[in-house]
């Protein structure tokens, strides 16, 4: 099983919940920034996503909603290009185009719900974020019955995939 040896992002400290995200300032170069690219389906699972992104090969990462452990892989032509990312994601997972004016800002976040600053954080994330929407408040994804993981100190478990 994948994730028996898998273990999230944790560095022992509390995620910054105001911090300032990579994807909300990519644009310092729209020359660089110009697309990204779905290589997968849409709602390919965590298992089959996080093998093939793992290695940060191509510039791959799985990318999931809030809270979601589907989500598509998205190859970005550049790493400072996280605001192309969230956009791409964002756009494939809503099934169709994002109006900025309503749908603003996405967010990336590692899968612990740490904010993504740079490819180093989408790095240490095994190459899997979330994008949230809106404003959205983070909810952690469920991974497994069973799956238990360590963040800040604190272990979770997953009980059950719904409330």
């Amino acid at each position: 099983d994948v994730f028996d040896e898998w273990r999230p992002w944790d560095d022992g400290s509390e995620p910054e919940l105001d911090a300032e995200f990579a994807s909300d300032t990519d644009q310092s170069n729209p020359d660089i920034c110009r697309s990204g690219t779905i290589v997968s389906e849409r709602n390919v699972p965590l298992s089959v996503g996080l093998p093939r992104v793992k290695s940060g090969a191509n510039l791959e990462v799985f990318v999931a909603l809030n809270g979601l452990t589907t989500g598509v892989i998205v190859k970005v032509e550049d790493p400072r290009c996280l605001g192309t990312l969230a956009q791409v994601a964002a756009e494939e997972l809503a099934a169709g185009p994002i109006d900025d004016t309503i749908i603003e800002p996405k967010r990336l976040l590692s899968n612990t719900g740490r904010p993504v600053r740079n490819w180093d954080d989408v790095s240490l994330s095994d190459f899997y974020v979330h994008v949230l929407l809106d404003r959205e408040e983070w909810v952690w994804p469920g991974i497994r019955v069973g799956f238990s993981w360590t963040v800040a100190g604190r272990r979770l478990r997953t009980v059950a995939m719904s409330p």
